[in-house]
């Protein structure tokens, strides 16, 4: 007898979960039961009445019909009890036709349904251009739906990896490792991660990350919309920017990651240690939505700090990061500022200004985090630090202005307390470099 069903085994694979999970969710009838060759041993032949009637209560129309069809019919279950009750072997089940695989999709959608598991609309390999990072090969995304095209960060032609963070964010990529990218401001941890997804053509979405930041703002929410078609308010479920990433296939850049609030982060637990395919269910959201994300869906973080507080002072609001959420990520990436030349390249090529005013720049950016690096050793507290970030403000308005002096006033200095020692330290230091 031809089974018109897919097997315990293969069901529960697609769902991401051991056979004994679904044998439980049959007992429990929580999911209609699926009698094929490698179920029967497990399944009572009287369930199937009981959950066709649960097929209708819980499914559209349209759903319960196809999983009506997909379950054996009256004189199939009369068949398959004489079948279990007799002597002899049951009869192997044939190989599936090109029909059975339609009909396993179909149940595939309709138990989706039942359990509320979401997937990515679409799933296609990539065979777009290999490109090689050290030992790590990946190919350009090419096939991606109009809502992650949208998402695709602006590719910058000046920027400069340097050898080991290439490897670190190709291998995050390629591997699905979690990753957290550490290191002082402007030094290029966002960009970083931002190039490399526009130089795969890989979906990025940016997470900014504050105090206020919920469980909401992360996973999803109901809200009050306009129906386009009555004009009646109605509610609706709007993913969160993590769920939204998940089914799109999108790396998630969490900005400032210390600067969330514990619980926030709590919802990150369950997706940073899923297996591929595995689904990841949210609590306390409609429905306990469970969703299975799509096979490109990555995690990278940035912040200041490594997740174990601020030692410096200059980062308030930063918060000390729970050690089992710091334990599920496996790569670490500490950034630190470019070597003077890479630094020197980026000026000019990113801003146009001529090599003397560049190394001007670079000399005054030299004097100030040296000098504040030998404050801080005397225990004298300052924040002063001049970023790549600064650096190539003040080149930007060196252009604007024809005047360096002037782009350094409005650029740095006018942004410092004239009281404070900073200030003055600053001002000298761009004067001796620069000229009254």
């Amino acid at each position: 007898m031809r089974s018109k069903v897919l097997t315990t085994r293969s069901f529960a694979s697609a769902c991401g979960v051991s056979t004994g999970k679904v044998i439980g969710w049959v007992a429990a009838k929580r999911l209609h039961p699926i009698h094929a060759e490698g179920a029967r041993k497990y399944f009572a032949i009287a369930d199937i009445v009981p959950c066709r009637e649960l097929a209708h209560a819980s499914m559209t129309p349209e759903t319960a019909e196809l999983w009506e069809a997909a379950l054996p019919s009256d004189l199939e279950v009369e068949a398959m009890v004489e079948e279990l009750e007799g002597d002899g072997a049951p009869e192997p089940t044939p190989e599936p036709t090109p029909e059975d695989l339609v009909t396993e999709i179909a149940v595939l959608a309709a138990a989706d349904e039942v359990m509320r598991i979401r997937r990515p609309a679409s799933i296609t390999p990539d065979t777009g251009r290999a490109l090689k990072f050290g030992p790590i090969t990946l190919p350009q995304v090419n096939t991606l739906t109009r809502e992650a095209q949208q998402l695709m960060p602006s590719a910058d032609p000046h920027y400069e990896f340097d050898a080991g963070e290439a490897v670190v964010l190709a291998n995050a990529l390629s591997n699905d490792l979690p990753t957290w990218a550490w290191g002082p401001t402007g030094s290029g941890k966002t960009s970083g991660a931002k190039q490399m997804c526009a130089l795969l053509r890989w979906p990025m979405l940016r997470c900014n990350m504050h105090a206020d930041f919920s469980v909401d703002d992360f996973v999803g929410t109901t809200e009050v919309t306009i129906d386009k078609e009555t004009g009646n308010a109605v509610t609706a479920w709007v993913d969160g920017v993590l769920i939204q990433a998940m089914l799109t296939g999108a790396v998630l850049l969490i900005d400032e990651i210390t600067l969330t609030p514990s619980h926030v982060l709590m919802a990150l637990q369950g997706v940073l240690e899923r297996a591929p395919g595995q689904p990841v269910t949210f609590p306390n959201t409609r429905n306990n939505e469970t969703i299975v994300a799509h096979p490109r869906f990555r995690i990278i973080v940035t912040d200041n700090t490594n997740g174990q507080g601020d030692m410096t002072g200059a980062h308030i609001g930063t918060n000390v990061i729970n050690e089992a959420t710091r334990n599920r990520f496996i790569q670490w990436l500490h950034k630190v500022y470019p070597a003077p030349k890479a630094w020197k390249s980026m000026l000019i090529n990113k801003t146009g200004i001529s090599s003397t005013v560049a190394d001007q720049i670079l000399k005054v950016a030299a004097a100030v985090n040296k000098g504040s690096a030998m404050l801080s050793a005397k225990a004298v507290t300052s924040n002063l630090i001049v970023s790549p970030r600064d650096t190539l403000a003040v080149a930007r308005l060196a252009v604007s202005f024809g005047n360096l002096k002037a782009a350094f006033s409005v650029g740095m200095v006018n942004a410092i307390d004239p009281t404070s020692p900073d200030h003055q330290f600053l001002k000298d230091t761009v004067r001796n470099v620069v000229g009254a």
